[in-house]
């Protein structure tokens, strides 16, 4: 049987194509490769209390196009996750996965994110998919994150000033870009 054509290719088939246009993977031809995403994707999360959030952090998808259901699976399936690693996801529009400037909820925000080693019990993540090293993020993509982060300071009393990911210890990444704007002070 061609794997195409195997049940569990045909489950996944939509995000493995998204996968291979935007994020440099092993290749998928093999089955045992189709099976552990599969049991991945199916197991059970073991979520984390998140209790009281003092930090927001901010990232970039690093790639083009996206939206929480790829970022959902691509973590889970792909990295062994619980779910989608971040909190929210702000859309640019690109390849029509998302909407320029939606907010889509991730990870519920009484839980643990996973997108800052060590730092996920106090931290609430924002990604905006896109990959601003290249570019910048769109204006609707900037209103939506200004609006968002005011909204999340006054729900959970945050005073400190929002970080990049690429500002805790142990990173070597850029996120949220090179090409971000500093809004430190901004937001």
């Amino acid at each position: 049987m061609d794997l195409k054509e195997h049940p569990l290719y045909k489950k996944h088939q939509k995000y493995l194509e998204w996968t291979r246009q935007s994020v440099p993977l092993k290749e998928f031809s093999a089955l045992d490769k189709l099976k552990k995403i599969d049991y991945e994707f199916e197991k059970e999360p073991n979520f984390k209390i998140l209790e009281n959030p003092t930090q927001i952090v901010i990232h970039h998808a690093e790639i083009d196009g996206g939206n929480r259901d790829y970022y959902h699976w691509l973590h889970k399936a792909l990295f062994g996750w619980d779910a989608v690693g971040y909190h929210f996801i702000i859309g640019n529009g690109l390849e029509g996965l998302s909407i320029d400037g939606e907010v889509e909820i991730g990870r519920e925000l009484n839980v643990q994110g996973a997108h800052v080693r060590d730092h996920n019990h106090y931290t609430i993540g924002i990604c905006l998919t896109g990959n601003f090293d290249n570019y910048l993020p769109s204006e609707k993509q900037m209103i939506s994150l200004k609006k968002l982060v005011k909204e999340l300071r006054v729900k959970f009393n945050i005073t400190t000033k929002i970080k990049y990911h690429r500002d805790f210890d142990g990173v070597t990444k850029s996120c949220p870009g090179k090409q971000f704007p500093d809004l430190y002070d901004l937001l």
